[in-house]
């Protein structure tokens, strides 16, 4: 059977086993016809709606908790343990762990404040 030139292999393709050609020519005289002013600002909502959904998704996970916290501290201090064991040079292990602990002092800081208000905190509202 040959194609005409509008034709294709549409149901040669896995999913496409289902679809024939009024189902294909009732979407494409669907795109014909003029959108109502409802669809129009449902069009329109649909951007601004899925921007407010990922936002909404991506504010749990953004946070300096007190558990993120510990663990990254932990960890710079155990690389640092593990450079100043294993340099053979320890004046520069140890200006590399003095310039570190400046640099992360201020996570150190937030750490100490949020474990306070936690000790502090009624039982209730600890999380």
């Amino acid at each position: 059977m040959e194609m005409g030139p509008h034709e294709c292999k549409a149901q040669a393709l896995p999913g496409f086993d289902e679809v024939d050609d009024d189902d294909v020519q009732d979407l494409l005289e669907s795109h014909a016809e003029p959108l109502s002013n409802d669809e129009l600002i449902e069009i329109d909502k649909a951007p601004q709606e899925a921007e407010k959904e990922e936002d909404e998704e991506e504010d749990p996970v953004r946070g300096l908790y007190i558990t993120t916290l510990r663990e990254c501290l932990g960890s710079i201090k155990k690389a640092l343990e593990t450079l100043k064991e294993r340099d053979p040079n320890p004046a520069r292990s140890s200006k590399v762990a003095h310039d570190v602990e400046k640099s992360v002092k201020i996570y150190q800081e937030i750490y100490d404040e949020k474990k306070q208000e936690k000790t502090n905190s009624p039982p209730s509202t600890r999380s």
